[in-house]
């Protein structure tokens, strides 16, 4: 019996376990902080009217109908990182925010930002990166920087470090970077954009943090390498450092340049190896990383050609029928399929929440009919002997007293075994196979609700069961006069 019971209450608690937690599975994986941020798609053919739809949009009086706030362009675009996992490059889509977009407040609010910072002004050329762009990427979450590939001059790719500014859980539109127009525009300038390293004269190194004394020694380190061993010293060599903030963390550039500048970035290639191979260097490695100084334009340059309109909503109440106004007045397509999802969303956890709700419903019946059965069993069985006792002075309220005790402690520890076996559980299918989820799905309101359902229900059986039983009189309970 006491197995039978530990089983119904398992089978309960993993009914709520599973609910809950296949809810937070869906919630994690389908909601959306940029939901109220919706892309109008602009076709190739209508890329040179988006500053026309754009000042259209921003109408109060159709602000005021849609229930939106703002709109703002973006342009799209993909590039090449250095993917550690495969040891290759892999692509990867990302956008242009502008340094005052509104929405850049729901990407770097707190429960979207995991560290770093927004832009500085409309001149940063950091990136804003998603933790799952790091993840798949093999780059620890606290990088400073992330290679970016630029073609050689004769084939293959250099690995660029791009300074990292935010790393943040999500971008709005699937994007896994976020830059400027400003990068975007210096990124794309042709074969001087200042990212081609083909005649980098220079090798610098980025010293994480602000430690002067760990600074001046690698620095001292450097020098020493540089002023005594060849072929760096017949290049006349030159070491200077200078604070760097161009990262989401503050440290310091070490720049090391040369009169006899070399005459290629295979030649600074060269260099840097022969200087990685040397002892000393072996000793700072670990504080150093390879970076550049790069000469950006002084001008944000043209705007891109933005091929999509992001409107932020206040609401979502008018959505549709501003995707119909949009489509009658422009032909444009509103992006819908996040509101969609959203709206699955709820019908799954409505479907689910009902689910649970019902599964506890029959658990709280099976354990209350479990709990009736066994004990009027028991009763009916030792009715002589209740008999007896009350023959001998002993009342209905002790021998009830007696038994609501002994049914306490059997639901009791029933209760608390099952609630151990279902933890074990949980935790062990939430290790092996979806680690991004909570262990303790078991402790939420509908356990707690399911618990105290049960005693409830298992209260009210024992008074009923127990009433039945003693109301009649000692003799029928001795003499089996009893009809129930």
């Amino acid at each position: 019996n006491y197995f039978i019971l530990v089983s119904i209450l398992v089978g309960t608690f993993m009914a709520i376990t599973i609910a809950d937690g296949g809810l937070d599975y869906l919630r994690m994986k389908m909601s959306d902080p940029f939901i109220k941020n919706l892309d109008v798609k602009i076709p190739y053919e209508k890329i040179g009217m988006v500053n026309t739809y754009k000042f259209s949009l921003n109408q109060d009086s159709l602000k005021q109908r849609f229930h939106y706030d703002t709109v703002m362009s973006h342009v799209e675009h993909s590039l090449q990182f250095w993917n550690y996992r495969i040891s290759g490059y892999s692509r990867e889509k990302g956008r242009s925010i502008e340094f005052q977009n509104p929405i850049l407040e729901q990407i770097l609010g707190k429960e979207n930002l995991l560290h770093g910072r927004g832009f500085n002004d409309e001149y940063d050329y950091g990136l804003i990166v998603t933790r799952k762009l790091l993840m798949d990427f093999d780059y620890p979450m606290d990088a400073c920087f992330i290679e970016m590939a630029m073609p050689r001059r004769d084939k293959g790719f250099y690995k660029v470090p791009i300074p990292i500014i935010a790393v943040v859980k999500e971008l709005p539109g699937l994007s896994n970077f976020a830059f400027t127009p400003y990068f975007y525009n210096a990124r794309n300038r042709g074969y001087d954009n200042p990212f081609n390293l083909n005649q980098y004269p220079n090798m610098e190194f980025f010293i994480a943090g602000s430690d002067p004394k760990r600074i001046k020694q690698i620095t001292g380190v450097l020098r020493e390498i540089m002023e005594e061993q060849e072929p760096f010293r017949e290049m006349d060599p030159y070491v200077e450092s200078s604070a760097y903030h161009f990262s989401h963390l503050e440290g310091t550039l070490v720049s090391i340049s040369f009169s006899m500048q070399p005459e290629s970035a295979e030649i600074s290639d060269s260099l840097f190896r022969q200087l990685e191979r040397t002892r000393e260097y072996q000793n700072i490695k670990k504080h150093l990383m390879r970076c550049y100084y790069f000469d950006m334009p002084t001008s944000p340059g043209m705007e891109p050609a933005y091929d999509k309109i992001s409107i932020m909503f206040s609401s979502l109440r008018r959505v549709e029928a501003f995707k119909d106004y949009l489509y009658d007045l422009s032909e444009l397509e509103v992006e819908m399929s996040k509101l969609r999802d959203k709206k699955n969303f709820r019908a799954i956890s409505f479907l689910t929440i009902t689910m649970a709700v019902i599964l506890l419903i029959f658990s709280v019946f099976s354990v209350a009919l479990f709990i009736y059965n066994l004990l009027r069993n028991h009763l009916s069985k030792i009715r002589m002997n209740l008999g007896t006792f009350k023959a001998f002075g002993m009342s209905n309220r002790e021998i009830k007293f007696i038994y609501r005790g002994i049914i306490r402690r059997f639901c009791l520890s029933s209760i608390g075994i099952a609630l151990g076996l279902v933890f074990l559980i949980d935790l062990f299918v939430v290790l092996i196979f979806l680690r991004e989820l909570n262990v303790l799905h078991m402790l939420n309101i509908y356990t707690l609700v399911a618990i105290l359902a049960i005693l409830l229900s298992v209260e009210w059986t024992v008074k009923r069961t127990s009433d039945s039983i003693l109301e009649h009189t000692p003799g029928d309970l001795i003499y089996g006069r009893d009809n129930n």
